[in-house]
């Protein structure tokens, strides 16, 4: 948005009232509110980066959790069969014939 439509905007103006003398009180007003915008821009900008930082610590999470996940499965499947280990050999064939293990 260009400047001047976006003071004409913030502060109701129309073409006819741009040819009229400034007084102090159109002054105050104008930069009463062009510290508004400022502020709305300020507050946006640093939104903006918040956003940007939770989504490049999302993504590196996520990219971690992926690159661990095959660590993970192998120590699982290792402390299944350690715990297998100490399984008489019928049982062990027992439970899987009946869909226990």
């Amino acid at each position: 948005m260009k400047i001047i439509e976006l003071i004409k905007e913030k502060l109701g103006l129309d073409e006819k009232d741009l040819d009229k003398e400034i007084d102090l009180n159109s002054v105050k007003r104008i930069q009463m509110h062009l510290d508004d915008v400022a502020d709305e821009l300020i507050k946006q900008t640093t939104q903006d980066e918040l956003d940007a930082k939770r989504t490049v610590e999302l993504e590196a999470r996520e990219r971690m959790r992926n690159a661990r996940q095959k660590q993970l499965n192998i120590k699982k499947v290792r402390d299944a069969l350690k715990h297998q280990a100490g399984i008489n050999p019928v049982r062990l064939a027992k439970l899987k014939k009946e869909g226990k293990l």
